[in-house]
């Protein structure tokens, strides 16, 4: 997990400094960067289902 972080750390401090925007990177920029992966891979997921709704759901 750590060495994930420093890869991200390298590439988000590179990234920043050719966009001129302060190139420190922390770990709450991790953070927001893995959770903004996880909710875009879970509504893929959903949207995959046929509308976003389980079977239990479908009655009718």
């Amino acid at each position: 997990m750590y060495q994930e972080f420093c890869h991200f750390r390298i590439a988000e401090e590179n990234r920043r400094k050719k966009h001129g925007i302060d190139p420190h990177v922390g770990r709450e920029d991790w953070i927001a960067d893995k959770r903004a992966i996880l909710h875009a891979r879970m509504r893929e997921r959903r949207a995959l289902r046929k509308g976003g709704r389980g079977l239990r759901m479908r009655i009718f």
